[in-house]
């Protein structure tokens, strides 16, 4: 089986990391929004490619942190790999001991977060780190974000449909509003399985509105040719 999987500007290899590429981390990497950003963190980059993604659309520095060391050394090797190396620096280190040790803010934080709360384990200890929030849950997954992200910053994760609420009220907690949302359909007569969700520090415009992945005769719709085919080697302008 190919451990390499090829981008149209950069390749990664995940053979290593706890959380292989996957459309989850692709959605979320072409679709948050940075634009405005200095610094960024991401937060569990496992192979590194939400923060590959990130280094080509925009001219920013970024911060990738991840608990997991073998997903650490795969990403820095990732990374090094690509035109972008200068531009991406990958710690390994818990969110928690990053937001006591971190004395700056960044203008965009990105997250896949863990999902899975309660639920059936995996058969090892990395894929359960990297699965399920045990070592993460919302609150303290919002609880860093607040002090990590400057007042204008943006914070953006994607959620599975059955608890992307929970990740709202978290939010809310913390005095955080939700600025974009966009709900991932998988295939066109199918229900939303994802959700993608903005959230700032300061009251904004909010916008909603919805993606499709897949036509009912299993097609890639434009929408999602439009968003991802700066990365997919086998979509075109």
């Amino acid at each position: 089986m190919a451990t390499t999987f090829h981008f149209k500007q950069f390749a990664v290899e995940h053979d290593k990391s706890t959380m292989k590429v996957g459309t989850d981390a692709v959605l979320l990497g072409a679709w948050a929004n940075v634009s405005h950003a200095g610094p960024i963190l991401e937060i569990g980059t496992g192979c590194g490619i939400i923060s590959l993604m990130l280094a080509q659309r925009f001219n920013a520095l970024v911060t990738a942190i991840d608990i997991d060391f073998l997903s650490v050394q795969q990403a820095i090797a990732n990374v090094v790999s690509s035109k972008w190396h200068q531009k991406i620096t990958v710690i390994h280190t818990s969110l928690q001991e990053f937001t006591n040790s971190q004395p700056g803010l960044f203008d965009a934080v990105v997250c896949n977060p863990p999902f899975f709360n309660q639920s059936l384990k995996a058969s090892t200890y990395r894929k359960n780190l990297a699965r399920h929030n045990d070592n993460l849950p919302p609150e303290e997954l919002f609880n860093a974000v607040n002090q990590l992200l400057s007042p204008e910053g943006l914070f953006s994760v994607i959620a599975p449909i059955e608890i992307f609420s929970l990740f709202e009220q978290k939010a809310l907690l913390n005095n955080f509003v939700t600025t974009r949302k966009t709900e991932i359909i998988p295939k066109e007569g199918k229900r939303t399985s994802r959700v993608l969700l903005e959230f700032s520090k300061k009251k904004r415009v909010s916008t909603e509105n919805h993606l499709t992945i897949l036509t009912i005769d299993d097609k890639y719709t434009n929408e999602y040719i439009s968003l991802t085919k700066d990365f997919y080697l086998f979509l075109h302008s």
